[in-house]
């Protein structure tokens, strides 16, 4: 694992970033600290993801995102399979299926040596 630099500006404005790279595969990572579903952490950073492969010095757009669970206790299998079928079918603000450019998902759990992979 990689941490990545988050600072580059164009212009005086703060460029969309990720933060890290995993075995080559260039990610954000979203903090679930709550009981919601994950699918709307999905959906923040899918909107991060389009405008950081839309940047012009972006050679390798990224398909991926990193859900890290501080507290064990909020991760559940079921719950992420539910929340990525719900992803599928997120629409924009016209009413259009979302263009997703998530393609994984990792998680991470506190106190876990296991990494989960999901395809979305």
């Amino acid at each position: 694992v990689l941490f990545l630099d988050e600072s580059k500006k164009k212009k005086g404005d703060k460029l969309a970033a990720l933060d890290l790279e995993l075995d080559g595969e260039a990610m954000d990572i979203r903090s679930i600290t709550g009981h919601g579903w994950y699918s709307h952490a999905l959906a923040a950073k899918n909107r991060q993801l389009t405008n950081y492969n839309a940047r012009e010095d972006v050679e390798r757009p990224s398909n991926s995102v990193c859900l890290y669970f501080h507290d064990p206790s909020l991760f559940d299998h079921k719950k992420m399979v539910k929340s990525i079928e719900q992803f599928r079918y997120y629409r924009d603000k016209h009413g259009n299926l979302l263009d997703r450019k998530i393609k994984h998902v990792y998680c991470v759990i506190k106190g876990s040596k296991e990494l989960l992979k999901y395809d979305v």
